[in-house]
């Protein structure tokens, strides 16, 4: 139920951010934390927006006409860690600029991998449960991607974890957008009855399937 409240309100806030006044540009590059050498096609986006681009080959990208405000610019490339940079864009013709440097995961990668397609499907469901809910509202949300997230009971604490090294996706069909949760970390206390997540999530709005669904 936290993750669909947050996904509400993060609607919510797209709705309003896209009849802000004021307007600017941001710009950068997304590089290796110990070469410094570009990082090609990298993702970037802006958290909670559904603002994101790809890097050129020089690992160059640019956002233009972005509402004013503070934003989390994160970059995201495959065996790399997640990469953020808070940025102030105001209404002004001078971009922001700003190096997103990201860091290796190093041989852990293929490990988790490994793991990720070997998780119990009961734990995975539990996961599902908590994370999306069991509302009406609910069942119109879907994972798309489960092979991607690795989950983990402790069989001493019984606490249930799960994670993605890229992201998961998950498409809300009652919205009409699909978000890409990028680096999360998911954790479910039995004992306590607390969950909690954390993550950079960037939504894309998907075609919708009927006037229904546009209207929303």
């Amino acid at each position: 139920m936290k993750f669909l409240r947050f996904f509400l309100v993060a609607s919510c806030w797209l709705t309003l951010a896209g009849t802000a006044l004021g307007q600017g540009r941001i710009t950068g590059v997304v590089q290796d934390s110990v070469t410094h050498q570009p990082l090609a096609f990298a993702s970037v986006f802006l958290a909670n927006t559904t603002l994101g681009a790809t890097t050129t080959e020089q690992g160059q990208f640019e956002f233009t006409k972005v509402p004013a405000g503070t934003y989390d610019v994160v970059g995201s490339y495959v065996g790399y860690r997640l990469g953020k940079r808070v940025v102030t864009v105001a209404n002004s013709k001078t971009p922001q600029e700003v190096t997103i440097l990201l860091g290796s995961n190093g041989p852990q990668l293929d490990e988790v991998v490994v793991q990720g397609s070997a998780h119990r499907a009961e734990d995975y469901k539990k996961f599902s449960d908590l994370f999306l809910g069991q509302s009406t509202f609910s069942q119109q949300c879907e994972i798309t991607n489960p092979k991607d997230i690795v989950v983990y009971t402790n069989d001493s604490t019984k606490e249930l974890t799960a994670s993605a090294k890229n992201f998961v996706q998950v498409e809300n069909q009652a919205l009409g957008y699909r978000l890409k949760y990028f680096g999360m970390f998911f954790t479910y206390n039995p004992e306590t009855d607390f969950v909690g997540f954390s993550g950079q999530p960037v939504f894309e709005e998907m075609t919708p399937r009927d006037a229904a669904q546009l209207r929303q």
